[in-house]
């Protein structure tokens, strides 16, 4: 992971960090690395579809693991324009590198 990116994750209180792009407006969203401990290993992850509106603090999916679940929830309004279909597939993903290639969800704020 390169610095740049560390510079520009925002965390939480909760489980989720996003990191905005300011060019384009797009709020990338993950689990955190505490999200990731209180959930143990990762079984299931549901997530919204591209083109959902969303709303701020609106539970949007469920993450589901070996210790407990939780709601997926967003931090900011706007149109879901990237699902991470390959870590939904690959849960390894989300726990190994939740950063870079286990992000979750991008959104388009309004």
């Amino acid at each position: 992971m390169n610095g740049d990116t560390e510079n520009t994750v925002e965390y939480s209180k909760s489980r989720f960090w996003r990191r905005k792009d300011e060019e384009n407006g797009i709020v990338v969203i993950g689990l955190t690395d505490s999200g990731i401990e209180e959930l143990g290993d990762l079984s299931e992850l549901e997530l919204p579809s591209e083109g959902t509106e969303v709303e701020k603090n609106e539970a949007v999916g469920r993450a589901e693991g070996s210790y407990s679940e939780f709601e997926v929830i967003v931090p900011i309004s706007g149109t879901v324009c990237g699902v991470n279909e390959e870590a939904v597939k690959n849960l390894t993903m989300v726990m190994e590198d939740p950063l870079e290639e286990g992000w979750l969800l991008k959104i388009q704020a309004e």
